[in-house]
């Protein structure tokens, strides 16, 4: 979208430019979209709350593509452009379970965002278009093929020089792809059970949402802390207590437990 900062919300040339190129080949190769048309999409996607809402959001028709124009529209009337840029780059998929350029940066490089270099900022703007395919960690070839597409057209628009554009696709990919992974899930927990059961309870609870898909998302989308009564410290030393006298695994069979108690007034 390289006129991002000059259209209303709707490039029409590219538009045309896509229409062109895919009638001629007889297939979709060009998107006409622009950042802020793809910025309602993920909003209307992310806000469903039925799978009729899910298919309105993401079906390949003209009405999705009309109605996402006229939202795009009125949303540019209302927010500045790094106001939309800001919002798509939080909320975009960057692959590998990265939502947010900040949460890409970081699973990637292991830095902020702010903090990339010509390259790594390349790579991740490559990626958004299909992150499962362009995942620099899962393909990495791939990603940096893209890559120096991305960078081909940096150069072309005069954002970098043909100097830094040679220099820059000779790096592979693997050279400066740093990845952090992070624990996602009950599996990964220190307590597994406990944190199942507080998951379950969240999602079961009406006080979290009035349906079960409202707590679901709700619990992935929310930014919830959950503070809960497990005190990780009490309870290492409570497991290693037990297990002085009844290892894991002892021929006696015998089970036992602890009971914590914060006295009251």
């Amino acid at each position: 979208d390289s006129r991002f900062y000059e259209h209303n919300g709707v490039d029409v040339r590219g538009t045309a430019r896509a229409l062109v190129t895919n009638q001629g080949s007889g297939e979709i190769q060009q998107g006409g979209s622009t950042i802020t048309q793809q910025y309602v999409k993920m909003i209307l996607l992310n806000n469903a709350r039925t799978e009729a809402q899910q298919k309105a959001a993401t079906e390949r028709s003209p009405e999705r593509k009309l109605r996402e124009a006229r939202f795009a529209i009125a949303m540019e009337k209302q927010k500045t452009k790094e106001q939309i840029l800001n919002g798509y780059l939080n909320i975009a998929y960057f692959g590998s379970g990265a939502y947010g350029v900040e949460s890409a940066a970081q699973t990637y490089f292991r830095k902020n965002a702010d903090q990339l270099n010509l390259l790594e900022a390349a790579t991740l703007a490559g990626a958004v278009q299909q992150p499962g395919a362009f995942d620099p960690i899962r393909n990495p070839k791939d990603s940096q093929s893209r890559r120096n597409m991305v960078l081909g057209r940096m150069r072309d628009l005069g954002y970098i020089t043909q100097a830094q554009y040679a220099k820059a696709i000779k790096v592979p990919t693997k050279r400066y792809v740093n990845p952090r992974y992070f624990k996602n899930g009950c599996p990964t927990s220190d307590s597994p059970y406990f944190c199942d059961y507080v998951l379950n309870y969240i999602r079961n609870d009406p006080a979290f949402g009035p349906t079960r898909k409202d707590r679901v998302t709700l619990l992935k989308t929310g930014g919830l802390t959950i503070r809960t009564t497990l005190d990780p410290g009490d309870q290492r030393s409570s497991q290693n207590a037990v297990e002085n006298y009844i290892p894991v695994g002892d021929p006696s069979q015998k089970a036992s437990a602890i009971s914590m108690v914060q006295p009251g007034t």
